[in-house]
């Protein structure tokens, strides 16, 4: 009996998260951790997806704050982590393992086993810890590359890339905020 009441509690608890969504017009503005919109701060633009299946391509765009702008980041260890985004449900990742310098970023399947959607944060014990806290070395271990925005461009819709991790240019710093 108390599984029953645990899992209609869950299931009631989604359709509320789900209801607010839908009953501010997709928009997330009362979004608290561990949901959290990105904004790069070379472009000053949002992460965002560009499409809501596997293999669609992670991209920023304006801040709106839509569904399609809250990722969740989902801690696996000292900043070690997966973020989940909340439109699609799934992860940002690798394509495949390519280590070249302009790597696109894509929609994974969420699988903690699959180093294609394992992020590190290096730099958060350096700028501490809370709301609008920098991250600019946010990179996948797996071929050691930082999450860029292509020269900072502040252009809708651009897709990201992976290039060499770089603490000294704005492309690759992100502000999470709730």
């Amino acid at each position: 009996m108390r599984g029953l009441r645990r899992v209609a509690g869950l299931v009631l608890s989604g359709v509320l998260v789900a209801g607010t969504l839908l009953a501010t017009g997709g928009t997330a503005n009362a979004v608290g951790p561990p949901w959290r919109f990105w904004q790069n701060l070379s472009s000053g633009m949002c992460l965002d997806i560009l499409g809501v299946g596997n293999f669609d391509a992670v991209g920023q765009s304006t801040c709106v704050r839509n569904v399609g702008q809250v990722w969740q980041v989902e801690l696996l260890g000292r900043d070690i982590l997966m973020l989940r985004n909340s439109g699609s449900g799934l992860c940002m990742g690798l394509l495949d393992f390519s280590s070249f310098n302009g790597a696109p970023v894509a929609q994974l399947p969420c699988n903690s086993a699959d180093q294609r959607v394992i992020w590190f944060d290096r730099v958060s014990n350096v700028r501490g810890g809370g709301p609008g806290q920098s991250l600019p070395l946010m990179y996948v271990s797996a071929v050691g590359k930082c999450l860029d925005v292509e020269n900072g461009q502040p252009i809708d819709h651009l897709p990201m890339q992976l290039w060499d991790c770089n603490a000294n240019t704005g492309n690759q710093a992100w502000v999470g905020s709730t």
